[in-house]
């Protein structure tokens, strides 16, 4: 092939491309899915001649090593994507069964060089960080059909038979963030990725407030719609709907503590006042000795040594929206081993988690939101915070068995995000509670 050029391999590639987006929208999931294991992993007998053949002349050039696992990781985008953006369909299994073709054995052997290679080629791919991608975002479509039959029919399940890779579909407020970010030509990535979020945060909203409406109901049965078991849900829901600090909810607590920030004349003295905000929910935990040990001056040091030389200035709401998303990326900061302020933080927020529990932390963070709740800019700009924090520790745990404190986490805070953000509004949920 030495007179195959680059401009040739281009064409070739472009091709292919367009073939995939062409069949993309008249053929069902599982043909799709079917015809893309006969082009990349058998590379043999594919129905379209001129397809098979631009791909052995991209296999056989100089360039395939580097350009192949692009091409490969575009068409599956392609699918991926548009299947995303279709209102009404259910495509997680076509998704799974997309991204785990390139682990599976062709179903003969191949007798040709450029069959070889390719698939030598595609072996090379699953190792790659693309691919591995590729497989969040199947994860984030919904899991396998094997783990699906884990599920029991009503209430929460065994938390620790649970991966990331398991569960990371039931957080929508987290695919922004644990998805690539790449962009893909021609698949749409940043549009789909939207149309699947919203999808998956409406019906969590729909399937929370139905299990709420009937929770106390002994004839009516709804699926819990969460991992947490009947008891744990009832006190998270009682707890971001309800009243926390003896008669206040979270967000009347946050508007009294506001009226007094505004009455504060430097910056110094509104830390202290945002320290006494957050350090005071702990006499209404239950372990209200906590903070004493250790947890009151580590927040209140992490609190003084924020911006020390505005300490003077007269505080305005910048600084308040930056000391909330400082103490954010604190409190949800990765264990990164190679910085200690890093690890030492992930503790306290582990240990946290271990004393007080999952609803108390999430309650904690949800007291910093709605201090930058003021506007919908400024609230959207603070739950991205958390949702990138948190999405960066779940791929860092994706591998880890043992991640149920993380995972009852994330339950507690799609529970306190619907409650008071979602798409009904906070007096329904206190109504429900009363009612």
């Amino acid at each position: 092939m030495t007179s195959y050029s680059y401009n040739t391999f281009e064409l070739d590639s472009e091709y292919i491309c367009c073939h995939i987006l062409n069949i993309r929208k008249t053929e069902s999931h599982s043909t799709l899915v079917e015809r893309f294991r006969i082009l990349f992993i058998e590379g043999v007998n594919y129905p379209e001649v001129q397809v098979i053949n631009a791909l052995n002349r991209i296999v056989m050039s100089k360039w395939a090593c580097s350009e192949l696992p692009h091409l490969l990781n575009r068409c599956c985008y392609s699918l991926i994507n548009y299947w995303w953006s279709q209102p009404g369909l259910d495509q997680s299994q076509a998704v799974y069964e997309l991204v785990d073709l390139f682990k599976s054995e062709p179903s003969s052997p191949a007798r040709f060089e450029p069959t070889q290679r390719l698939r030598k080629l595609v072996r090379d791919f699953t190792q790659t960080e693309q691919y591995k991608e590729l497989q969040r975002k199947s994860w984030v479509s919904g899991s396998p059909p094997q783990t699906q039959n884990k599920s029991g029919t009503l209430g929460g399940e065994d938390l620790e038979s649970q991966s990331i890779p398991d569960v990371i579909h039931r957080y929508p407020l987290l695919y922004p963030y644990y998805l690539p970010r790449e962009n893909t030509d021609n698949s749409g990535n940043l549009q789909a990725n939207k149309c699947l979020q919203k999808k998956k945060q409406q019906q969590f909203d729909q399937d929370l407030f139905n299990y709420v409406t009937h929770m106390h109901s002994s004839t009516v049965v709804v699926k819990n719609p969460t991992l947490l078991s009947t008891d744990k849900l009832r006190t998270a829901i009682t707890k971001f709907a309800g009243p926390v600090e003896g008669y206040l909810t979270y967000q009347d607590a946050a508007k009294q503590h506001l009226e007094t920030l505004a009455q504060v004349t430097s910056y110094q003295h509104m830390k202290t006042h945002v320290y006494e905000y957050l350090s005071s929910s702990i006499v209404y935990s239950a372990n209200p000795s906590y903070g004493e040990h250790r947890f009151n001056d580590w927040l209140y040091e992490k609190l003084k040594n924020f911006l020390p030389e505005r300490d003077t200035w007269k505080p305005i709401p910048n600084l308040l929206m930056r000391t909330c998303r400082h103490l954010i990326s604190t409190l949800l900061a990765k264990p990164d081993a190679g910085d200690c302020k890093s690890r030492e933080n992930h503790f306290m927020f582990t240990d946290l988690n271990g004393n007080l529990k999952p609803t108390f932390t999430v309650g904690l963070l949800l007291k910093i939101v709605l201090l930058c709740a003021d506007t919908s800019n400024n609230l959207n700009r603070i739950k991205s915070h958390i949702a990138s924090h948190f999405a960066g520790m779940c791929r860092y745990y994706e591998s880890t068995v043992n991640a149920d404190w993380l995972i009852e986490c994330l339950d507690n805070l799609m529970i306190a995000f619907t409650v008071n953000f979602g798409r009904h509004r906070f007096s329904d949920w206190t109504n429900l509670l009363t009612g």
